[in-house]
């Protein structure tokens, strides 16, 4: 009996023993092959994450057309669902800090610390000089005052957002070279745009070039080049066949606004076929940045 429970007690031990043994058998290859795994994966992930932090782009923005103009590009982006690994894509990797989130605050700016600062010649001075004095790196946009220069801005900004390659196809104002726009150009109509305090834009600006591709006439250019005075009394002497006037507001309400309810304007209005279109603040104020916006407005079908 001493004998059979020595015989079990050894063949517990020995089962215990394999069994140990097959444990630690078992955490030893957890150990040697399972944890460097994870570790490795923890590591590409983290390079990945530090790749992908690489290539993402911090731009901060001194202008609020170019807000307008790089928003847009998002929106339409994003309408257009295009797979955001494409090299195109580069406007999904680019965060924007715009004019309302800095709000011309030097240590705003500086804390997001942007890789490329956006201003234009309309841009503070002193901001973009402190800036620059930070190491950062300030690019100052001309405001174009011609049709070439506006299109270049635009070609720049989108090759910025998009890459070089996808700037080559984004050309604006190439809606204009369909025979359905060549149909419905202002074939020789006048037009003005009235702006606050008796001004307009006559020859040799953007405004008259725009106009001169769309087939029509612009009786600022009557008055002389760059800024014109064009008062009430042009408008009834050159009887314009269209009349652009900024959409007012309480905020931005001005003389060219009170001048709607003269009673020589409303007879002119109501006695000819000239026809008043209220445009945008938006589009008017950033003219360089919304060509194709204001010519859809502008042409007849459009209307």
């Amino acid at each position: 009996m001493i004998a059979n429970l020595a015989g079990e007690r050894k063949s517990f031990l020995t089962q215990l023993l394999a069994r140990t043994l097959f444990l630690v058998f078992v955490l030893w290859v957890a150990v040697v092959f399972m944890l460097p795994k994870n570790a490795l994966a923890e590591s590409e992930a983290a390079d990945t994450q530090t790749a992908e932090h690489k290539t993402e782009l911090r731009w901060t923005s001194l202008n609020l057309c170019v807000d307008q103009f790089i928003q847009k590009q998002f929106a339409l982006a994003a309408h257009a669902d295009v797979d955001a690994s494409e090299p195109t894509r580069q406007a999904a990797r680019v965060n924007v800090q715009f004019v309302a989130e800095h709000r011309g605050r030097v240590e705003r700016i500086v804390a997001y610390a942007p890789q490329h600062v956006l201003a234009t010649t309309f841009s503070n001075p002193i901001l973009v000089q402190h800036l620059r004095s930070k190491n950062l790196v300030v690019t100052v946009l001309n405001e174009p005052d011609s049709l070439a220069q506006a299109l270049a801005l635009q070609a720049e900004l989108f090759r910025l957002l998009h890459g070089a390659e996808a700037s080559k196809s984004n050309v604006p104002l190439s809606a204009l070279n369909t025979p359905e726009a060549k149909a419905n150009l202002l074939h020789e109509q006048r037009v003005v745009w009235l702006q606050p305090n008796h001004y307009s834009f006559g020859s040799d600006t953007l405004f008259d070039e725009l106009l001169t591709s769309l087939g029509a006439e612009n009786l600022g250019a009557i008055k002389g080049s760059g800024l014109v005075r064009f008062t009430l009394e042009d408008v009834l002497t050159l009887k314009p066949d269209i009349i652009l006037l900024e959409v007012a507001d309480e905020e931005h309400f001005s003389l060219a606004h009170s001048q709607l309810a003269h009673r020589a304007l409303q007879r002119y209005l109501a006695n000819s076929d000239a026809q008043l279109l209220l445009m945008p603040r938006t589009v008017m104020g950033c003219l360089a940045y919304e060509l194709d916006t204001f010519v859809q407005l502008l042409l007849p079908q459009e209307r």
